[in-house]
């Protein structure tokens, strides 16, 4: 009877510390099944803190998979080079009209000025004096317009610039999170493995000592 009493109480004991046992396992586990299930549909919460800084990619991918923002960017990206080339042609369309015009500007300012001289009527030195005043307004001008497509490219430069490295940031957070969760996806079907493996153990221990 001491013996039998004995024996029980050392199964009490071994039962809740395996008990306790389990149940931290039994937390790890679901840990682990939280991680994994980041790991294959992406954490939100951490997608949600890349894209903190973007509100409105924040509201419209908040709850996308991490692969599915990286297409966004890269389309997104693609999208404004587009517009970037598409506002660089019109601006070179209007530089061109603008020389054009302030030419035209120049010729007309020049008729005023000698009206009612015909060529042949002008001194030699107002017929030179006519030729370097529109060559020297010609090229005024053309380093103007040069000067104006410039600061204007240095500017969409900077822009994109910007830009390149706001969404670079975004992708390389984005990727090195999927490395991160792929990482955690190992571990946690290793360590489900070995829960399922102690689990079994513990079970066997107790079927052995309800014998007893």
């Amino acid at each position: 009877a001491r013996d039998k009493k004995i024996i029980e109480l050392d199964t009490l004991i071994a039962q809740k510390k395996q008990t306790k046992e389990l149940k931290g396992i039994q937390r790890e586990i679901e840990q682990n099944r939280k991680d994994l299930e980041n790991a294959v549909q992406g954490d939100k919460q951490k997608l949600r803190n890349t894209l903190a800084e973007h509100r409105e990619m924040q509201l419209a991918f908040q709850n996308s998979q991490p692969q599915k923002v990286i297409d966004m960017v890269h389309q997104v990206n693609f999208t404004k080079r587009k517009t970037r080339d598409i506002l660089k042609y019109r601006m070179k369309l209007k530089s061109d009209r603008l020389i054009d015009l302030k030419l035209r500007y120049a010729l007309y300012e020049d008729r005023l000025k000698y009206d009612g001289q015909s060529w042949l009527t002008m001194l030699p030195c107002e017929r030179t004096a006519h030729l370097i005043t529109g060559k020297v307004n010609a090229a005024i001008l053309r380093k103007e317009a040069a000067i104006y497509i410039r600061n204007a490219y240095k500017e969409m430069i900077a822009i994109m610039k910007k830009d390149a490295l706001y969404f670079d940031a975004i992708l390389v957070s984005i990727r090195n999170d999927g490395l991160n969760q792929g990482k955690c996806m190992i571990n946690a079907t290793k360590l489900g493995q070995l829960g399922a493996e102690y689990l079994d153990d513990r079970r066997q221990d107790f079927r052995f000592l309800r014998r007893l």
